[in-house]
């Protein structure tokens, strides 16, 4: 999958954490919670993409919350 294969399914953000953005574009439901795959950037990564998953959990931890203007 490439940066631009694909629009993503949710989009995440965080007033608690400015800068930072995720991107899921698939979901592991066979887990005891939901699991996404997809991307996030955030100032640790200078803007850049990051592939890999990410929990209900971790962006419930920042109050990360799904935005509609993808």
């Amino acid at each position: 999958m490439t940066d631009d294969e694909d629009d993503p399914i949710a989009v995440f953000v965080s007033e608690r954490a400015p800068g930072w953005e995720w991107q899921a574009f698939s979901t592991d439901r066979e887990t005891p919670e939901t699991v996404y795959y997809g991307r996030v950037r955030s100032p640790l990564t200078r803007g850049d993409w990051e592939w890999g998953t990410f929990s209900e959990s971790d962006l419930e931890s920042v109050g990360a919350q799904e935005v509609d203007d993808r």
